[in-house]
């Protein structure tokens, strides 16, 4: 069965409800790969929102957690178990670290049980230069099933949490928006919502009463306070929980959004901030459209450093480098951080990556030189890291963020993840 077909065949009503299904959160790093240290067991947001869809549709459905399986024995233990418990598999490939595990499970279960198989995820479905694409289990991102529940009714029901393996030992997620406005051209970009405030009050119900309030949640959006009032609103819902939890959020963003409403998340849980700074080069910031006015940019995100430190919140940026950027760019990087590190807890750093259903991968920057073994590993992953000058190679990159990363020691480092992508 082609790609076309399993796209007729997730339209199709009398084919889907009514079964079993089983849905694969694959190992997020297998052993295919090492383990970062501080790895936590993130909570899937994908396959919780397909899961609420098939219910919908009277399925029944399981859902099988193997992120932390990165024995290839252990692995191989659970999927034999699989074959009578589910007429359907879904599998999440929605980090491209699980590209290789994804394919290995998908191929198991249909070579050994001759069932169907769906890969979703938005790095599964890139249609251009895919290296499934002639495979049978192909469908595009994950729970649009259009014609099944309409966009608006499903992010109008609560999330199936129960359906959820060992909860108390996951990083618990609180959808409350997805999507972005921002126009930066190497992120994917999906639709902008916010989930209402009654399916947010009964998602958080839930949580506290099966969970507890002593796990952090993590906000989801990609952009916190974009639209101030909406947030405001869930702000508002998490303050009598006595939570704390941690988001995302722009630095112009946030600035805009002023001092008083960082004051009332911190009121509400906010305890760490991930703010998306990715560069202080000008040039960089305008070519990847991350700002027409980079002095205010980079002038908010000082300030909202700042007003982090000043009311206990942990804040940690996310850096880049990026294309013609290299050594004097880490110095003026290495100043910057000089003068900040007092109000930070960290940040991660590493070269920039290109994915499909980018504008950037529009463009075909070079990517940067590397071993047979690193084109190999990218390849499977269908994505490339960019040429960043003509000094560094991939490697040296790699020790070009290490190094720069080990000259900052900060107390806090309980999220902050080494860039190591060495097969």
């Amino acid at each position: 069965m082609k790609a076309e077909k399993m796209a007729k065949l997730a339209n199709d009503l009398n084919k889907f409800s009514a079964k079993k299904w089983v849905l694969i959160n694959p190992p997020a790093i297998a052993q295919w790969d090492p383990v970062p240290e501080s790895y936590n067991n993130p909570m899937n947001l994908g396959l919780l929102h397909v899961a609420q869809v098939l219910l919908f549709l009277d399925c029944e459905v399981e859902i099988l957690d193997l992120q932390n399986d990165n024995n290839l024995n252990d692995l191989n233990q659970k999927l034999k178990s699989l074959n009578a418990r589910a007429d359907y598999f879904g599998i999440s490939n929605n980090y491209f670290r699980t590209f290789e595990s994804s394919k290995y499970i998908a191929d198991y279960i249909v070579s050994n049980y001759q069932k169907n198989v769906l890969i979703g995820g938005m790095h599964a479905g890139y249609l251009e230069e895919n290296p499934w694409k002639d495979d049978e289990y192909i469908d595009r991102w994950e729970g649009e099933f259009k014609r099944v529940l309409s966009f608006k009714d499903r992010i109008s029901l609560p999330l199936p949490y129960h359906l959820w393996p060992n909860l108390h030992d996951t990083d618990l997620i609180l959808d409350v928006s997805q999507g972005c406005s921002a126009k930066c051209t190497f992120c994917l970009k999906p639709q902008l919502y916010y989930r209402s405030q009654e399916v947010i009050e009964t998602d958080l119900d839930y949580l506290c009463q099966n969970v507890g309030i002593d796990n952090q949640i993590v906000y989801t959006t990609y952009n916190f306070g974009e639209i101030k009032q909406k947030d405001e609103i869930i702000l508002d819902i998490l303050k009598p929980k006595g939570i704390t939890f941690q988001t995302q959020s722009r630095p112009d963003q946030t600035y805009n959004n002023g001092f008083d409403f960082l004051k009332k998340a911190r009121e509400a849980g906010l305890e760490e901030l991930y703010l998306g700074l990715e560069t202080i080069n000008p040039e960089v910031l305008i070519r990847y459209k991350k700002t027409k006015n980079p002095d205010e940019y980079v002038n908010a995100a000082k300030n909202v450093i700042e007003w982090c430190s000043e009311l206990d919140i942990h804040v940690k940026l996310n850096l880049i480098i990026f294309d013609g950027e290299g050594p004097e760019h880490l110095d003026n990087l290495r100043t910057f951080l000089d003068v900040m590190k007092v109000h930070l807890s960290g940040f991660i750093l590493g070269p920039l990556l290109c994915f499909p259903g980018t504008a950037l991968y529009e463009e075909k920057p070079a990517p940067i030189p590397m071993k047979p073994s690193q084109e190999e590993y990218f390849r499977k992953r269908n994505c490339y890291p960019v040429k960043l000058n003509e000094l560094w190679d991939f490697d040296e990159s790699l020790k070009q963020c290490e190094d720069l990363m080990s000259e900052y020691k900060f107390e806090d480092r309980r999220l902050i993840r080494s860039f190591n992508l060495e097969p």
